[in-house]
């Protein structure tokens, strides 16, 4: 409950900004819950991702815009990325 206080705020200060690129840094954790308020989804249900392989773990990225008072998740957080680094 505290934490969705917390990502709301953030959200807010982020919708109120006139800078066209913002980079959050956060816990797995902050990353899903401000997923499970931008898209109204249910981040901790495992069913729910199955499909997705969605993988939180450190250095995961998302993207998300806002565009018209609204954000929009536009990519699930994965660590995709760091396969380039290791093969």
């Amino acid at each position: 409950m505290i934490l969705q206080i917390i990502i709301k705020k953030i959200l807010n200060q982020i919708s109120k900004t006139n800078h066209k690129r913002i980079i959050v840094i956060g816990h797995a954790g902050t990353t899903l819950g401000m997923m499970q308020i931008i898209a109204n989804i249910d981040t901790y249900n495992e069913y729910l991702f199955g499909d997705y392989n969605i993988k939180v773990n450190n250095c995961s990225i998302c993207c998300v815009q806002y565009i018209d008072d609204h954000f929009r998740l536009i990519t699930l957080p994965n660590d995709k990325h760091l396969n380039k680094i290791y093969i």
